[in-house]
């Protein structure tokens, strides 16, 4: 699936982009646009027509199942054999109490099923992936924030540097 994407300068000569729908290539040559809905979707069967087809040469069970979004291990690039440190410093009760948006039983909770190598479930993953981003925003841009001075008196663009 590819966004298509727009691009815009603005007054400012900045640049902004806009995502539109999100589509396959095979939905957008001719031949599939021009197959009735009830082919496409049928009873919230999702790709009928390719399950239809696919029964002849695949499995019963593979040929019906549902479908499944593939997600990336998120854990695994955090907690390996060479975990980095901000990860633990992070992800410790005392920078998650300090922040005060989740709860540090719980992350720790998070944290010792993932050490010690338990099965992990898509929403474990996305909870990691949202609590290691928000302990990172509030540690670059609230807790060690540090405004750069201006290139010049002119400079109306300011640069952030994390300390």
């Amino acid at each position: 699936m590819y966004p298509r994407v727009t691009r815009r300068r603005n007054r400012d000569g900045s640049v902004a982009e806009y995502r539109g729908n999100f589509t396959s290539p095979a939905t957008r040559r001719a031949p599939a646009r021009r197959l009735p809905s009830r082919l496409k979707l049928r009873v919230l069967t999702e790709k009928y027509l390719l399950r239809k087809l696919g029964e002849r040469w695949l499995p019963r069970e593979i040929a019906t199942r549902p479908k499944r979004p593939y997600r990336a291990p998120i854990h695994r690039s955090f907690f390996n054999e060479s975990t980095p440190e901000y990860v633990h410093a992070l992800l410790s009760p005392e920078a998650i109490a300090r922040a005060g948006f989740f709860k540090p039983v719980a992350v720790g909770q998070l944290v010792q099923k993932i050490e010690r190598g338990m099965a992990l479930g898509e929403t474990d993953d996305m909870a990691l992936a949202g609590i290691l981003s928000t302990q990172l925003v509030q540690h670059h841009f609230v807790d060690h924030f540090e405004l750069s001075p201006p290139l010049s008196e002119a400079d109306t663009v300011k640069v952030c540097v994390p300390a």
